[in-house]
């Protein structure tokens, strides 16, 4: 199937666990992200999500091209498998021309393909309205 590009959008919270914690609960609700394994139900949670991969070979392999597929945040400055890391402020500077991006600048410069992740990972930044933090892009590229 090959690696997905994928993008989620959470309400701004200044943890990013409760964001990622709420982008997970979004994304096992809508049930559309990819599943590989047909006779398998789906998950309920994050850790049960976990818990198949363990025992399922082809899923881990394949993963769910989504949000789901992120465990972790990363605070370094180089991607790192299963986690999101934020955008430091050079980047956020450089790409968006301000450190308070609206969702406007944020989805222009994500629709150029000028936002890199390395594969299995995540990348996230807060944008602004007003210059008050309002939502928080997180994006990724997961699955094979």
């Amino acid at each position: 199937m090959g690696a997905s590009g994928w993008i989620r959008y959470a309400e701004y919270d200044p943890d990013p666990v409760v964001v990622l914690n709420a982008l997970h609960a979004q994304e096992l609700a809508g049930g559309e992200y990819h599943w590989a394994e047909p006779g398998v139900p789906r998950p309920a949670s994050v850790q049960e999500l976990q818990e198949l991969y363990g025992v399922h070979e082809c899923l881990p392999l394949e993963c769910t091209h989504s949000v789901l597929d992120i465990f972790d945040i990363h605070y370094g400055a180089a991607d790192v498998a299963w986690a999101m890391r934020p955008l430091d402020e050079a980047t956020i500077q450089e790409k968006f021309g301000t450190l308070t991006p609206t969702r406007e600048q944020f989805d222009a410069v994500y629709e150029a393909d000028e936002l890199f992740c390395e594969r299995a990972s995540g990348c996230f930044t807060t944008l602004y309205v007003d210059g008050v933090p309002a939502t928080t892009a997180v994006w990724g590229v997961t699955g094979d």
